[in-house]
């Protein structure tokens, strides 16, 4: 599947090629002179292409793009509109990427932090915690440990560097997991202030998904069932019960209502600007506009509310470093005064 760091870049060039000389010159484009690494699946819809068949028809058969995404292409080649689909799939991408790198930035210093900690960790394991470690006579766990460091450190001068280096790595790459990403969104997203954001992101980019798929022509259930990977399992849940509940026969109005709703439905965790789009749009069926509306206004709050997150994001930051510092720092000194059992 393309990336998310090449998916705006990728509609945009489909786009601008499809504008300038239609579908058929935008898929050579994307096969000579797109990237390496697509350019073998975009071959695939050439073929496809070349021979009568549809793009969405071609990129069935590929691994390029996502179900919601073939939805989208496959509803505006039908209605002529695939220019128009693709610069919306391009704006749409670049906030993701943006909010994608956003939180990787958040979580780059702290990493950069941890890295710092190893090699501190690493410095006075081979001074004076393993002198400590040698006159211990009540067997405290952490001192052994660091004694046992700092000896494989000095017999093994190479590991100091090699050991930092590792870190790093193994950070940078179980950041760029996806299952790990996940997880740590899951993680960042019960932080008050980050769980905030991480709504307003999700929120902004289902309801741009929503409004763009609703212009396309593509019915509302089958748009919900479309944009599940878009969002986390506790805010999925929490727009199928306003689903259900209008299935069953209740107006738009009381399904986004707060009354009757019990302490724990999910739907509580919802911005009340968010479910007032939905009734206006469910009500109206006007779900093109008033999600598009609905983007605009998350976004931009998401957007505005980045930069307030900046100080915050150091504190935590200094707070990493701050606490196993002042525990190693407790634990030298309790020791050298005679404490060594005080923890």
């Amino acid at each position: 599947m393309i990336s998310v760091d090449d998916q705006p870049d990728v509609y945009a060039l489909l786009a601008a090629n499809i504008k300038a000389n239609g579908v058929k010159h935008a898929i050579n484009a994307m096969v000579f002179n797109g990237k390496q690494k697509y350019r073998e699946e975009f071959t695939i819809v050439k073929e496809v292409v070349d021979n009568g068949g549809t793009l969405s028809a071609g990129v069935e058969r590929t691994s390029l793009f996502d179900i919601k995404t073939i939805s989208i292409i496959r509803a505006n080649e039908e209605a002529g509109r695939l220019e128009e689909a693709f610069k919306e799939l391009s704006k749409i991408a670049k906030f993701q990427r943006l909010t994608k790198r956003q939180m990787k930035k958040s979580l780059g210093m702290p990493m950069v932090s941890l890295v710092v900690l190893v090699g501190v960790v690493m410095f006075l394991a081979q001074g004076i915690f393993s002198q400590l470690a040698q006159r211990d006579q009540n067997n405290d766990v952490f001192l052994q440990a660091m004694g046992t460091v700092g000896a494989f450190v000095r017999e093994n001068a190479w590991s100091y560097p090699v050991v930092m280096l590792t870190v790093a790595f193994i950070l940078v790459k179980l950041m760029g997991s996806k299952s790990v990403a996940s997880f740590v969104g899951l993680f960042v997203g019960k932080i008050p202030v980050f769980g905030s954001l991480m709504n307003m992101s999700q929120i902004g980019t289902w309801c741009r998904f929503t409004s763009l798929m609703a212009r396309s022509g593509i019915p509302i259930l089958e748009i919900k069932e479309s944009l599940q990977s878009v969002l986390n399992d506790h805010n999925a849940a929490a727009i199928d019960k306003i689903f259900v509940d209008v299935g069953t026969g209740k107006d738009w109005s009381v399904a986004t209502s707060a009354e009757g709703w019990d302490k724990d439905d999910e739907r509580t965790d919802l911005p009340p600007l968010y479910l007032s789009y939905v009734n206006a749009a469910g009500s109206s069926g006007d779900w093109d506009e008033k999600m598009s509306d609905a983007a605009d206004t998350f976004i931009e709050e998401y957007e505005a509310a980045v930069e307030s997150t900046k100080p915050i994001v150091e504190a935590l930051s200094l707070i990493l470093v701050a606490l196993p510092v002042g525990f190693i720092v407790f634990k030298l000194f309790s020791n050298i005064y005679g404490g060594s059992n005080a923890l």
